[in-house]
């Protein structure tokens, strides 16, 4: 969530050195949340449609996400122009919204997992 503000300040600074370290500060905190998204998603959903669901949801996030996060952005470059900070904003904004949707899943998730639990325990009487 905080990743966009030390990559921006090092890419301002137009110096290669500081632009990949920037970047690669963004890149690293991106790809800690994909290398860890698959496992947790997979516990989510029944075994009978988990391929289908996790799919489903993976296609309708991107296509509305990654449909209107490049709108949005290129309204706030040029709304803001010479500033990043909005952007900035903006993608805390989207990791905030990553934050509470992974906080729901793992409450659903465990509900699930308590539910057949009581289900195996009920059918074993």
């Amino acid at each position: 969530m905080l990743s966009p503000y030390p990559m921006f300040v090092l890419v301002q600074s137009g110096k290669v050195v500081p632009m990949v370290i920037g970047i690669a500060i963004a890149v690293v905190c991106m790809a800690s949340f994909y290398s860890v998204i698959a496992g947790f998603v997979s516990g989510v959903f029944p075994t009978r449609v988990r391929y289908s669901a996790i799919s489903l949801s993976y296609q309708v996030c991107g296509a509305i996400a990654g449909g209107l996060t490049p709108l949005v952005g290129t309204w706030l470059a040029h709304r803001y122009v010479g500033q990043w900070w909005p952007l900035a904003v903006f993608y805390t904004c989207l990791a905030g919204v990553s934050l509470l949707c992974i906080v729901a899943l793992d409450a659903r998730r465990h509900q699930h997992a308590h539910d057949e639990a009581t289900a195996e325990a009920l059918s074993t009487r």
